[in-house]
This record gives structure tokens, sequence and C-alpha cells, in this order.
């Protein structure tokens, strides 16, 4: 595979491009590089998470993990007994859970829809 090379594009590309989610729409996308759109954080991503399977106080434990693994995926990726000793069993087993579905989505073999 050949390394990435934004010359070989026939349109306007602007590597900045490479940091953005998927779905921007192109003001959206300059609101971003210009510092005017509230992109959140990856502890902010993960206290959402925390938030919707019922931590109590999740930007203190999104900090929390973010401080001790460093970053987002080295959470995802850390082993049940790491983080139960971080975060307590439930959640421990619901990050292990939701990493086994992605794995597992990331993995399974593509289905044609018909």
């Amino acid at each position: 595979m050949k390394p990435f090379d934004p010359d070989s594009f026939d349109c306007d590309f602007d590597p900045r491009q490479l940091d953005l989610p998927l779905l921007l729409r192109p003001f959206d996308r300059d609101q971003v590089w210009e510092g005017q759109l509230d992109y959140p954080s990856p502890q902010q991503k993960l206290a959402h998470f925390l938030d919707e399977i019922g931590v109590s106080q999740p930007m203190r434990t999104a900090g929390a993990l973010i401080r001790d693994f460093g970053s987002v995926g080295a959470i995802m990726s850390a082993s049940w007994w790491r983080l139960r000793a971080g975060v307590g069993i439930r959640v421990a087993n619901a990050i292990s859970a939701s990493r086994d579905l992605m794995r597992f989505a990331l993995t399974e073999p593509s289905q044609a829809v018909l």
C-alpha cells in the first residue's frame, strides 16, 4: 500500500480533513478549523458513554480514566482486571462488553442487503 499523497487528488485537499468526522458538512468543517464549532473532547465523549451506563460522576470518572490510561483507545483496549481496579466491576463489564461488540462489528463478514 502506498503512503497517503494529497497531491494525487484532483480536487482541493486540506490535510486537516483527516482529523474531522466524515459526516461534517463543509460549513461545519470551516467552523471547526476556525475554532467556532464546539467539537467534543475525548473526555466529553467518554463521559457521555459513562453517563448513559449510569455512572454517577461521568466527567470526573472520564478524566480519571484518561489520566490513568492516556487515551480513550488505551481504555478500550485495557484488560478487564486493569479497568476493574480503576472503575469497579460494573463499569469494567460495560467497557469490556462495548469493546467486544465493536470488535465483533469490525470483524463480522459483510452481508449484502437485498
